[in-house]
């Protein structure tokens, strides 16, 4: 701890000594400010574990300045709200993606993206799910699946 939060650490809240003691398994007897010194505990590590063990006056003793409290609707983003299952494609991964079976042909703006390009987008450890996203259709994979050339396992 720096030595300008000693001040701080004479006006907390005889609670919140206590719960800092419990905590780091202080010693009793001294000043809180150098058993925290020498327990080798910083600032920001006080603050935590007094808000972790509900002493928020203690917390924002030590801060200097109150903690704001922001309403859920901030806290918290609208997916992690909602629970999302996984899809069947989400499911399903490629352990194995050899090397490209087609042969490299020339585009041509009539032509457009060739099963060539599709299978490049296939790498290792990639979902079915954004392999679909990124272009390559089920017809693609039903077929290098068949062939060998990709291997498709389902998450455990």
């Amino acid at each position: 701890m720096h030595p300008r939060h000693m001040r701080a650490c004479l006006q907390l809240q005889p609670s919140a000594i206590r719960a800092l003691e419990k905590a780091f398994w202080l010693p009793r007897r001294g000043s809180l400010f150098f058993r925290l010194v020498e327990a080798g505990i910083d600032h920001a590590t006080a603050v935590v574990t007094l808000l972790h063990m509900g002493e928020r006056e203690g917390a924002e003793t030590l801060l200097g300045h109150p903690i704001q409290i922001c309403p859920p609707c901030l806290t918290k983003r609208y997916w992690s709200l909602r629970i999302k299952s996984r899809t069947a494609d989400e499911a399903l991964f490629f352990s194995r993606v050899g090397p490209n079976p087609h042969p490299l042909a020339l585009r041509s703006a009539e032509r457009g993206v060739t099963a060539h390009d599709r299978y490049a987008k296939l790498k290792p450890g990639m979902s079915v799910d954004q392999a679909l996203r990124r272009g390559v259709t089920r017809r693609d994979l039903r077929e290098w699946s068949a062939r060998g050339a990709i291997k498709i396992e389902r998450v455990k």
